[in-house]
């Protein structure tokens, strides 16, 4: 008995799947919904108090932070484009014999990017590649054996003093040329001055301290809308970095937008009466141009102009461009949905 009921229940669950199919007699699709990536730059700044830095101000007569510390600051702000399918703008083209509608290129999101073509070939975001960082050096390598041997850290901090003063001597003797061994060519004088160098650095690092700066590429999505003028696109915190828009522990970095209204608004006079009886469910966006300012404490004033699907209008294709004499080939903007290229090949 349970068996028969399931195998029944599956026969009614059949049917209606086909009979949706056969209503709909289409394929869906969306218009896309353009979304900004924001690339920021952040800088941290890391500093490590030296070993002997309560000495610094005594032997070189430099005041040292005890204290280590971290900060943060944006360095860079750029942005690329994407899209999301525009969930207020799904529509179904009709299929049949009727119209010259052969293929259709669809994201994998159905967002539609092509009729009767190919799909627009956008180039990836470069991003940003850090330099190579030179090998850390270990200050104490530079240490010489009587500082290693002192009884007393104070002692040692006199002894690593003397060694920063002879290796001066050395560089001002070498570029002098009163050095008692001489290199034989400018290649190894200046090998030989960035070794000495290298050595200073060392052991002024014992007393100084040392600070190391990093800088990382973040990605942040934000999507203009018309109903928000001014937002709190993300905050900045010079302690934390980079700081979600809600968290109050940042400072606001705010997104400005401007509808520059690039489209001219239609008279309503010269639109249709009725709907076009021969509607194939073909649908594109004509975008809006905007302006988007990033202003805020954490950083410089950036805007950028685009144009962008959310703030233009709906346009459908007249039927007439698929009739049977001919095809039509369309290219859309992924980004925004805007004809991009459209040409019609005769058929034969």
């Amino acid at each position: 008995m349970k068996k028969g009921l399931f195998i029944l229940f599956l026969s009614i669950m059949a049917l209606c799947a086909n009979s949706q199919t056969t209503a709909n007699n289409g394929i869906s699709y969306f218009l896309p919904k353009t979304q900004m990536k924001l690339a920021i730059l952040v800088e941290k700044t890391t500093y490590t108090p030296g070993e002997y830095a309560q000495y610094a101000e005594i032997y070189l007569k430099k005041k040292a932070d005890l204290e280590p510390k971290t900060s943060y600051k944006i360095v860079g702000l750029d942005m690329y484009l994407t899209a999301i399918p525009d969930s207020s703008k799904r529509y179904t083209l009709a299929i049949d014999r009727k119209h010259s509608i052969v293929d259709l290129k669809l994201e994998q999101n159905g967002v539609i990017t092509a009729i009767n073509g190919q799909a627009q070939s956008i180039d990836p975001f470069k991003q940003f590649t850090p330099a190579l960082k030179p090998k850390a050096i270990d200050p104490r390598d530079f240490l010489s054996q009587d500082a290693l041997n002192a009884d007393s850290k104070w002692k040692t901090a006199e002894l690593i003093t003397q060694d920063i003063y002879e290796v001066r001597e050395s560089k001002d003797m070498l570029s002098k040329g009163e050095a008692d061994y001489m290199p034989k060519d400018g290649e190894q004088l200046k090998l030989m001055l960035n070794q000495l160098d290298l050595k200073e650095k060392g052991l002024r690092e014992l007393f100084e301290g040392k600070t190391v700066c990093d800088t990382t590429q973040f990605f942040i999505t934000f999507t203009p809308e018309k109903e928000q003028q001014r937002s709190v696109a993300f905050r900045f915190s010079k302690h934390f970095g980079l700081c979600a828009a809600d968290d109050l522990s940042g400072e606001p970095c705010y997104a400005v937008i401007t509808d520059l209204n690039s489209i001219p608004a239609i008279d309503p006079n010269a639109l249709p009466d009725k709907k076009q009886k021969d509607d194939t469910g073909l649908y594109v966006n004509q975008p809006g141009k905007i302006k988007v300012s990033f202003e805020g404490e954490p950083i410089n004033k950036q805007s950028f102009e685009f144009y962008a699907a959310q703030f233009g209008r709906i346009e459908m294709l007249n039927s007439s461009l698929f009739g049977k004499k001919f095809i039509t080939h369309i290219t859309l903007n992924s980004i925004n949905g805007a004809i991009e290229h459209l040409t019609i090949e005769p058929l034969d």
